[in-house]
């Protein structure tokens, strides 16, 4: 099934117009929030980030989340998006749990809503009326190409924007950032997270509303290559989309020994707790999800109609009609072609 393919900007238009954002503010204005209606508010379940492909250099957005963030939603409870806007309340969008579009391996924990999906996403987009920011691909990708140009690795700083559950923001989407570093490359699957697809260990203080948020790798002004160099960070914006956050790990304290008031001692008894440990995603996720055919496809179609409704063509000699052969059948031609001879004929030196 195709979807439709939503509303559409040359490519060029959108990167100029976020060209002057902060870091932070990218970081930021990057995320919604997801969640559902209630009779006291709004209830945020996880988070989303605002995710730009390229199809021929047009531009294509849609929102990228955890795909269990939306799985957990019954199906006649309408799956909303709090978005903020400019000098307005926050515009919460409705949509359908259908309307959002799994990872084609039911193993890898995303999902994404394009934007023509949502006929309200569509109109907010065209009125201008959110203030938010984009994460561009392959602009703010992190690829292999930027890992190994870089050396990026264990210990490098990440950013993770998202909800935090205990203070969503009454008036506005109020993410919140937090800050780690890479604990593990994506080297291997982790089991039972990402158990056929390699995914990094992230160390950051994790609680409830992180899944779905995007993570970062944000790159010092100046790097240590290898053999001890320092080389300065020569790019307009050194932060890279590392991939999507899906998850923590968790543990149990051990049993132990606690005095009690008569000098005794007592076992506490097991408990819970975070050990820091994020697992996120790569990027190169992201973009398997927002390629599938029923996504890709309606807009290589509509990138195509932009093209011939532009009236555009190249002009080269290559692309000319040629002419047809000297013929009797095309005596016009011929009569041309005659002219020339009788003129180069007349010009031509006498005498010898």
């Amino acid at each position: 099934m195709s979807l439709a393919p939503g509303p559409c900007l040359p490519r060029w238009v959108m990167l100029e117009r976020e060209a002057g954002m902060q870091v932070g503010d990218i970081v930021r204005k990057c995320v919604a929030f997801i969640g559902f209606r209630t009779p006291h508010g709004f209830q945020v379940e996880g988070t989303g980030f605002h995710f730009v492909t390229a199809v021929d250099e047009t531009h294509w957005e849609q929102i990228v989340t955890a795909r269990h963030v939306i799985d957990g939603f019954r199906e006649d409870v309408p799956v909303c998006r709090l978005m903020n806007r400019h000098d307005k309340e926050p515009l919460i969008i409705e949509t359908r749990k259908r309307d959002w579009v799994p990872h084609p391996d039911k193993t890898v924990d995303i999902a994404v809503l394009p934007t023509g999906n949502s006929y309200d996403l569509c109109q907010a987009y065209i009125r201008e009326e959110l203030d938010t920011a984009h994460v561009f691909d392959p602009e703010q990708s992190l690829t292999q190409a930027i890992i190994d140009r870089w050396d990026i690795g264990l210990g490098d700083d990440v950013f993770i924007a998202g909800a935090y559950t205990k203070r969503p923001g009454e008036r506005r989407n109020l993410p919140i950032v937090r800050v780690g570093n890479i604990a593990a490359m994506a080297e291997e699957p982790i089991w039972p997270a990402s158990p056929r697809k390699p995914a990094y260990l992230i160390e950051v203080r994790s609680l409830g509303g992180i899944s779905g948020s995007p993570v970062f790798v944000n790159l010092a002004p100046m790097r240590r290559r290898p053999g001890g160099r320092i080389e300065p960070v020569d790019l307009s914006h050194p932060l890279f989309l590392l991939g999507i956050a899906i998850g923590v790990h968790d543990s149990h304290h051990p049993p132990d020994l606690a005095p009690q008031e008569d000098g005794a001692q007592s076992p506490v008894s097991d408990a819970l707790f975070n050990t820091g440990i994020t697992v996120a995603l790569p990027v190169g996720l992201i973009l398997e999800a927002t390629q599938q055919s029923q996504i890709h496809d309606p807009r290589v179609q509509a990138a195509k109609m932009m093209k011939e409704q532009s009236g555009y063509r190249p002009t080269s000699a290559a692309s000319a009609k040629p002419e047809p052969p000297t013929t009797e059948e095309n005596p016009r031609h011929k009569e041309a072609f005659n002219s020339l001879v009788d003129a180069a004929a007349k010009k031509r030196p006498q005498g010898g």
